[in-house]
């Protein structure tokens, strides 16, 4: 008898495995559906000040992202343009805006594709149309100080190495940025919680956005421009977002005070202070949702965001310099590097990471040396930015009036200029 039951239930077994398989979930098999409305075939676009590209998609399951490019027809023309926006939806309707920054970018026929993704499957839409631009020329940099209860905005040139008056304006400074199609620069006033744009040199205001919150905490910390919009960190904990003709786009509410930022093509990520000693790095989508924030454990100098996605994160703990990277994908946060130094600001440039120390040197990273790989000296900054078409990198210094410039290519210094105060921002003017 208990060999029958044995039989019998080894055959039920061997049944429920034969069986299994079949109750699998389909395999989804149906690829997002995409139409283009907008731009039509054969239609020509202002690729100058962007254009909207309108359609639809829709799913049997959620769409996870949506990509749209520009591919030249041109076997002679490389020019390209890519953006990754995140959906999480079934189906939508989408208008979205192609702003073209690229400085080599040049005009021709292209084709527009609108591609969707589920998780499994594949949509894509596409039209051929002619896109009218005008090539940008890099004017040179803008540098903000503020002196005598004023900011001043100066312009250097590069192409004659002269320095020179650009505006300046009564305020209390917060933070610069620059709209040069329109030849304005616009300036975050701290004190008076407002945010305007300037002509060049006569200084009349051309707009101005204020803030109606009365917290006497609340100021502006800085202006960053990505994607030809502006971000202004303030310390309400807010990241207020506006395009450069001063109307506001959305607010980011952020879970403290935001001090410092990156933007990868689809995430927010912030360097946010809790209280004196306590940092936290925040991660949010496009539109502020928060997705991550994580405690630093140690002072943060610096965030770059990399083409990858993920950010580098540099900071110093007990007087010596660290290195954290952060895998957006995995949502892990590794730590690839301490430095026998101080670390005082950095910079991701040509697709490298820079630093320097506190003691004047000026670093490149590289996995498997310890300390970076040593490119210059006499490096004294907080405040880095880089020029990319030109690969060169901007700099202040960390509490005197003096600025420079390094080649990353060469590693050269090829210019240093002198303030009568610190350099507290820097923007790069263009011009068409």
């Amino acid at each position: 008898m208990l060999s029958r039951l044995h039989n019998d239930y080894l055959f039920f077994l061997f049944a429920l495995l034969l069986f299994l398989p079949s109750c699998k979930k389909d395999e989804d098999k149906l690829p997002p559906v995409v139409t283009i409305s907008s731009p039509k075939p054969s239609s020509t676009v202002d690729g100058d000040f962007g254009f909207l590209v309108e359609g639809t998609i829709a799913d049997n399951e959620n769409i996870k992202h949506m990509q749209i490019k520009l591919e030249s027809v041109s076997s002679s023309n490389y020019s390209t343009y890519f953006k990754e926006i995140p959906i999480n939806k079934g189906a939508i309707d989408f208008v979205k805006e192609v702003l073209i920054e690229n400085e080599d970018f040049i005009a021709g026929y292209y084709n527009l594709s609108v591609t969707a993704f589920d998780g499994t499957n594949i949509g894509v839409a596409s039209v051929r149309i002619y896109v009218n631009y005008e090539p940008i020329k890099f004017l040179g940099c803008l540098s903000a100080i503020e002196y005598n209860n004023q900011t001043v905005v100066n312009w250097f040139n590069p192409d004659n190495g002269i320095d020179s008056l650009y505006g300046q304006a009564s305020v209390s400074f917060g933070g610069l940025a620059v709209n040069s199609k329109r030849k304005l620069y616009i300036l975050a006033e701290k004190d008076q919680r407002n945010i305007t744009a300037r002509e060049k040199v006569v200084n009349n205001p051309v707009w101005s956005i204020s803030n109606t919150k009365l917290s006497s905490s609340y100021q502006y910390k800085s202006l960053y421009t990505f994607n030809n919009l502006i971000y202004a960190l303030s310390y309400n904990s807010e990241i207020e977002i506006f395009n450069r003709d001063g109307i506001r786009q959305n607010v980011i509410s952020t879970r403290y005070r935001p001090i410092k930022m990156a933007k990868t093509s689809n995430k927010i990520y912030t360097i946010e202070q809790a209280s004196t000693n306590k940092y936290y790095m925040g991660e949010y989508n496009e539109i502020g949702v928060l997705l991550n924030h994580i405690f630093l454990n140690f002072y943060p100098v610096g965030i770059e965001g990399q083409k990858s996605g993920d950010v580098y994160v540099l900071g110093n703990f007990n007087n010596l310099g660290k290195l954290m990277e952060y895998k957006s994908k995995a949502s892990a946060f590794n730590e690839l590097q301490n430095f026998n130094y101080e670390l005082s600001s950095s910079c991701y440039c040509d697709g490298k990471l820079y630093f320097n120390s506190i003691s004047g040197s000026f670093y490149e990273f590289s996995i498997g040396f310890n300390n970076g790989i040593q490119r210059a000296s006499g490096v004294y900054s907080d405040l880095m930015k880089c020029h990319e078409s030109t690969k060169q990198l901007y700099y202040n210094h960390s509490s005197q009036g003096n600025w420079g410039i390094i080649d990353v290519r060469n590693n050269a210094k090829i210019y240093q200029g002198n303030y009568a105060s610190k350099v507290l921002g820097i923007e790069f003017l263009y011009s068409r």
